[in-house]
């Protein structure tokens, strides 16, 4: 016999984060107050993955041409990257995140730098100098291809 189901039907769902406009973790506590039955955050997505509730996760292959490691996705490079990549793609950041992003590319032309990426070490992304004729390729600060550079 399979096990209950804990968590609504695809039509709650869509309402919850559609209409409502509920986070996954909104969704995850909505459940337990309905329920009672605790839930992960990661379940909420898959529901809402396989209902054909959210949308293609963003690539920024251009700005980020490595196969990132889980460890290394959140570093700040990286989050730099993806924001340039956003402003590509005609996106917008929040008044802080410019902010950030404006900085970011102030350090990056005043020391001369590009954003590395080793996945074998243990920051990933690290800044070399900009002295290498593949850097910056189409005006990204980085540096493609594997370095083995250890900061």
């Amino acid at each position: 016999m399979p096990a209950p189901r804990i968590l609504p039907d695809n039509a709650t769902l869509r309402r919850w984060v559609q209409d409502e406009g509920l986070t996954h973790e909104q969704v995850t506590q909505r459940v337990y107050e309905t329920t009672g039955q605790k839930v992960a955050r990661s379940t909420v997505a898959a529901a809402l993955h396989r209902a054909g509730l959210t949308k293609p996760q963003a690539r920024y292959e251009r700005e980020i041409p490595w196969r990132v490691k889980p460890q290394h996705a959140a570093a700040y490079p990286a989050r730099m990257l993806r924001n340039l990549g956003r402003l590509r793609n005609g996106g917008s950041l929040p008044e802080l995140e410019q902010a950030r992003f404006e900085s970011w590319l102030a350090m990056i032309e005043a020391e001369q730098v590009v954003v590395a990426y080793d996945p074998d070490s243990e920051v990933g992304f690290f800044y070399v100098p900009a002295d290498q004729p593949t850097d910056f390729p189409e005006g990204t600060p980085i540096r493609p291809g594997l370095s083995k550079y250890k900061p």
